[in-house]
């Protein structure tokens, strides 16, 4: 390795995904809902639309299993490193960004 110059820009761009966050992204995507590209997504669930809705689908239930068995192992690694809440964290980011699963926690916090 060479020092960098003074002049020499520094490279702020992301780290590439690991492996388990990579397929953690694909099974969600895969089970996320397509968007309608007609209009905004659909509102989330009130409180009383939450305790109208008693029983999960097979998809939701995959889609719980999952964010569960993702906790637990990413929270079992991140405890070998360090922290058990830096697995807590980047669990909870690999589901961030699919609305399916915000309502679906929701809904199963709120009960």
């Amino acid at each position: 390795l060479q020092p960098r110059s003074a002049t020499e820009p520094i490279d702020r761009s992301p780290p590439p995904p690991t492996l388990m966050t990579s397929v953690q992204r694909s099974i969600s995507a895969a089970l996320a809902p397509r968007t309608n590209s007609q209009g905004p997504l659909e509102p989330p669930l009130t409180s009383s639309e939450v305790n109208d809705t008693t029983s999960l689908s097979s998809r939701e239930r995959v889609l719980l299993a999952l964010m569960f068995s993702s906790l637990v192992v990413y929270c079992s690694l991140a405890d070998w490193v360090g922290s058990h809440l830096l697995g807590a964290f980047l669990a909870g980011m690999g589901f961030a960004s699919h609305s399916e699963s915000l309502e679906l926690w929701q809904a199963q916090v709120k009960r």
